[in-house]
């Protein structure tokens, strides 16, 4: 997923998601991150990198 630089949206609703891995930093061109409904406790400092998101959920 690190390698898709590019990618400017990313849903990952629904997907028992427990962490979010520090390598999503790398993902610079990402606009909208859907983490809806999965069981993720806390947001690493890593995204506060993506200076390009606009939406988190």
């Amino acid at each position: 997923m690190a390698q898709l630089t590019s990618l400017q949206y990313l849903n990952l609703n629904s997907n028992q998601i427990r962490e979010i891995p520090e390598a999503i930093a790398r993902l610079t061109s990402l606009q909208s991150l859907n983490l809806n409904s999965n069981q993720i406790r806390e947001i690493p400092e890593a995204i506060a990198r993506l200076t390009s998101l606009w939406v988190l959920f």
